[in-house]
């Protein structure tokens, strides 16, 4: 019913890690599950625009759960098409009939992974259905799997309802104006981007829609972007980045410097006490067009902006030029979540007005969250959290963090971690939890980075000494006295006819003349007659030679012994083996 063509796309979504394929479901099943996210937000938000966020995010959980795909990948028959064990040549042996006859009789059990192998699947499979033809494509798959819990629409179609229900007939406030320059985009119905600058305390007092329906929108969209953003990248990037970089690029720390950091300037005329007129600019930040009705938020807002003032520098230079991602420094901004939500509202602002994603990415791209994206690719920016990578050092040691509030002179929050009964690292004078425990793990794994260095380093060394000694020996075996014994054990033993006159040191008295004297003695005739023999007399035995010394080696050439007859032909012709 979906059609997919590339029918490769197909058995990746189905090889799973544990099968050992060239490829496996991993890249799409992340894929899938932005698209499935998007795709079940605008379906529930247009199905139910009057219910509130909760009820729509519980909508959404309830529609998409993993329980509900696993349940549908069995009902569906998708389990006995999982590759989930390696191929094992040395195993194989062809399906006969009774093969054929016990799986119509029972049916192929779940794969050993787990249940939530199914759910993947699914979702792996509408992240084929997107690569092989978008979103079209990606619906009619998840109309197939879960088209009984609801009548999916098409694409365009939820846009089409949401901007229908959005009112037409309202002017856009005077003070309101300024945003629509600041985010380079002129809403058709303004009313939408009211909505987006809404606090929940201002539309309770005002009888007005507050911006939670479309922050519930826009962070579908905003995934949506950044993850098919990241999978049209070449080379193709690991999925355990593409988490780490998806995680660093929407979480709402950094989202909310991206509203504090983007600003427009403003020029007013203002008179001055001898009445001349001047001209004022003023920067006006995203977050200053925010519309609320509550005196304790006015306060967090006048402390987070003194705080990111006195922060702004360190964290721009930490954010393009470090090399590492600046969890710590964004726990200690630790701004409030209204500031992410406005942020996320317009783009689902933009989008319902627009229709269209390419808007959004424009969007986006003002306010240059594409542009750190593509930097955090380009330069393979350091994106993982510290807590995160810490747990690698643990292994399965039991990882604790311990928190303390310290309230004088001024509250303070101290942090250790420790990993199984050992302290590995520990901060003091945070501003916030959080921060904490950010900055403990990164003193932890600071310390356990060096601790292994130094191991290493040490184990170099030995090596290297290991390495020097065993050169020591060689260079010991092969001195100058000990080449020249070797040459002449060469010329003494060698069968080679061309060694006939082999180099002779200077003539020593020396106890070898045994080697060779009892030669003289032998009947030449006798060694004539039998060439074997000959042979043995040519070269001292090894029996001859084992109970000397290398000193006692280190002598004359013996004289070359005269042998007398030398056989010919016919002289070897008579002789059999036994008699020889």
């Amino acid at each position: 019913p979906v059609g997919i063509k590339n029918l490769q796309l197909v058995l990746e979504a189905v090889s799973s890690p544990s099968a050992r394929e060239p490829v496996d479901y991993q890249r799409l099943e992340f894929l899938g599950d932005s698209i499935l996210k998007f795709c079940t937000v605008t379906q529930a938000y247009s199905e139910h625009p009057s219910w509130p966020e909760g009820l729509l995010n519980h909508f959404k959980d309830r529609l998409v759960s993993n329980e509900r795909l696993q349940r549908v990948c069995l009902e569906k028959g998708l389990s006995k098409f999982i590759l989930s064990k390696p191929f094992t040549a040395l195993k194989w042996r062809p399906r006969y009939l009774d093969d054929i006859l016990k799986e119509k009789s029972a049916p192929r059990p779940a794969p050993v992974d787990g249940s939530k192998t199914l759910a993947d699947v699914v979702e792996a499979l509408i992240g084929a259905s997107y690569q092989d033809g978008g979103l079209t494509k990606a619906l009619k798959c998840i109309s197939v799997f879960l088209g009984d819990s609801c009548n999916w629409h098409q694409e365009g179609v939820a846009r089409d309802i949401l901007f229908a229900a959005a009112p037409s007939d309202v002017q856009l406030p005077s003070n309101l104006e300024p945003l629509e320059d600041l985010i380079k985009y002129k809403f058709k119905k303004k009313s939408l981007l009211i909505e987006a600058v809404t606090h929940g305390s201002y539309a309770a007092a005002m009888q007005e829609k507050s911006y939670e329906q479309l922050e519930f929108l826009g962070d579908a969209i905003l995934d949506y972007i950044v993850v098919t953003k990241m999978f049209q990248h070449d080379p193709p990037i690991p999925t355990g980045r593409l988490h780490m970089i998806k995680t660093a690029i929407v979480n709402g720390e950094f989202l909310s410097l991206v509203n504090l950091v983007n600003s427009i300037q403003r020029k007013d005329l203002e008179v001055r006490p001898d009445g001349e007129l001047v001209t004022k600019t003023t920067a006006l930040p995203l977050w200053k067009f925010m519309r609320f009705n509550s005196s304790e938020m006015a306060n967090v807002m006048v402390e987070t902006e003194e705080k990111f003032e006195s922060m702004r520098r360190e964290l721009v230079i930490a954010l393009w030029g470090d090399g590492h991602y600046p969890w710590a420094l964004l726990a200690r901004l630790h701004p409030q979540k209204f500031y992410s939500d406005m942020f996320e509202a317009l783009l689902g602002a933009v989008w319902v007005d627009s229709g269209s994603i390419e808007e959004c990415t424009r969007v986006l791209e003002t306010f240059q969250v594409m542009d750190y994206l593509e930097f955090v690719i380009k330069e393979d920016i350091h994106v993982q959290h510290p807590k995160e990578e810490l747990s690698k050092f643990a292994d399965r040691q039991k990882m604790k963090y311990t928190t303390t509030l310290i309230e004088e002179p001024e509250p303070r929050w101290s942090c250790g971690v420790t990993i199984g009964e050992r302290l590995v690292g520990e901060v003091e004078g945070s501003l916030n939890k959080v921060e904490a425990m950010t900055k403990a793990a990164e003193n932890a794994i600071r310390l356990l980075t060096e601790e292994m260095n130094a191991e290493g380093d040490q184990e170099h060394a030995s090596q290297r000494d290991d390495l020097a000694q065993k050169q020591d020996e060689v260079t010991a075996d092969t001195s100058p006295e000990k080449e020249s014994t070797d040459h002449l054990m060469e010329g003494i033993l060698t069968d080679n006819p061309e060694d006939k006159e082999p180099v002779v040191p200077p003539k020593k008295e020396n106890k070898t003349k045994s080697l060779v004297e009892p030669l003289k003695n032998e009947n030449t005739k006798k060694l004539a007659a039998h060439p074997k023999e000959v042979e043995l007399a040519r070269r001292p035995i090894e029996e001859d030679l084992i109970d000397f010394s290398e000193d006692e080696m280190s002598v004359d050439r013996p004289k070359e012994v005269d042998l007398g007859h030398h056989p010919t032909e016919e002289d070897l012709i008579g002789f059999s083996d036994d008699e020889t």
